[in-house]
């Protein structure tokens, strides 16, 4: 009889946890975020113009859980210097400031050089279930595509409004 009512117990207990939690995000209104199937290629020299481009969107989209918001990248125009850089002491501050990031800690691989890129891009802020979006229009952006302490590619840069930001913009179509 104690197996008995432990057993249901613990099942009762799985239940209520596999009901409690959300175990995969919800449907969204638009387009999902893109994710990259790899950040390992290239293994020498620098990427792409086309994978840096790939690098910047994969690092930049996200699915927001905790705010049930959805951040979408358009007509991202990219240029990547073909003379890399490395970290100095007399850079090391401005590279830290284009590739900051509150929502994630990447630390650079200082052995390996960094390319300058920059650009421009539109960046949406939908809700999950809306039908609109913040956008804004980012100008003047620079940054770098580097290599993490992981092997990993990553291609950031950070720029200004364009514009002011503007209210209940169609949600973008996928590119």
């Amino acid at each position: 009889m104690k197996l008995k009512f432990i057993v249901g117990i613990v099942g009762y207990t799985l239940l209520g946890l596999s009901t409690s939690f959300q175990l995969s995000e919800p449907a969204l209104a638009g387009p999902a975020p893109r994710t990259c199937a790899s950040r390992k290629s290239p293994t020498k020299g620098a990427p792409t113009l086309a994978q840096a481009k790939a690098y910047f969107i994969c690092g930049s989209e996200l699915y927001s859980k905790g705010v049930g918001s959805v951040t979408i990248v358009r007509n991202l125009k990219m240029e990547m210097s073909p003379k890399p850089i490395f970290v100095n002491a007399a850079n090391v501050d401005n590279i830290r400031e284009a590739i900051s990031s509150s929502r994630e800690n990447i630390t650079v691989d200082v052995r390996k050089p960094l390319y300058p890129i920059r650009g421009s891009f539109a960046n949406y802020t939908c809700g999950a279930n809306a039908s609109t979006c913040l956008e804004y229009i980012i100008v003047g952006a620079k940054g770098f595509c580097f290599v993490d302490d992981f092997s990993e590619w990553h291609c950031k840069m950070k720029g200004n409004f364009g514009a002011k930001p503007r209210h209940g913009v169609p949600v973008p179509a996928n590119e």
